[in-house]
């Protein structure tokens, strides 16, 4: 299989028309279509994510400290060492 980049620009109307190389044989081809921007619309993933987080805050808020964050754990676990490591004097 043989690819040739060509540059060109997309107009409103989204109508595209390229000359591609004389050295590209005739017959089937595959077009795949790059842009170098990325669309301003949060894609579902993102989306769907920052929904998940919104209800993981709202239980946070409703259920007071019934969940713990990452962080929260994180400075819980570091104190049981800590008392741990007191208590076998290391």
């Amino acid at each position: 299989m043989q690819a040739y980049k060509v540059q060109a620009v997309l107009p409103e109307n989204h109508h595209l028309t390229l000359t591609i190389p004389a050295e590209m044989p005739a017959g089937e081809v595959e077009v795949i279509v790059l842009a170098k921007r990325v669309p301003t619309t949060p894609d579902i993933a993102t989306e769907r994510a920052s929904d998940r987080l919104a209800a993981l805050e709202s239980a946070r808020v409703r259920f007071g400290g019934l969940l713990a964050s990452s962080d929260d754990f994180a400075r819980a676990k570091a104190d049981e060492v800590e008392i741990e490591e007191r208590r076998f004097d290391r």
